[in-house]
């Protein structure tokens, strides 16, 4: 980190937008899932899902709502603008290197083939993290 700047945790205001989730509740809970990288779920409008291998990467999980006793489904609020840590898997993503869905759900990986993935701006291999931009 140069100078003591960083992409992480800046965020554009009201760029927050609410989703349903349709993955499965884990068994450690909705909010195991917070800060999880998410694309779209074809399957269901408004959706989304964890990303998985190769996928293009919609933001990150801020907040998760069950709101299946309303009749609601699970609703996921999802940044989608600002610095955006997310997990990573696999080898360490270098700055300048673009990632994309990873093969553990809701982690990104480094992206083989450069073309729809989100550059890398920051790298924290001690917490297996990367900083993206939005």
């Amino acid at each position: 980190m140069a100078f003591g700047v960083t992409l992480k945790g800046q965020v554009i205001p009201d760029h927050n937008l609410a989703f349903l989730l349709t993955d499965s509740k884990p068994a450690e809970g909705f909010d195991s899932l917070i800060g999880k990288a998410v694309t779209q779920d074809t399957s269901a409008a408004n959706s989304v899902k964890l990303v998985t291998s190769g996928s293009k990467v919609l933001g990150r999980i801020l907040l998760v709502e069950d709101r299946t006793s309303q009749g609601e489904g699970v609703v996921a609020t999802i940044e989608r603008c600002g610095g955006m840590t997310l997990p990573y898997d696999g080898d360490a993503p270098a700055v300048g290197d673009t990632v994309v869905g990873g093969t553990t759900a809701g982690n990104v990986a480094k992206e083989i083939e450069t073309s729809a993935g989100l550059l890398v701006w920051e790298v924290d291999t001690t917490a297996k993290t990367v900083t993206v931009l939005l």
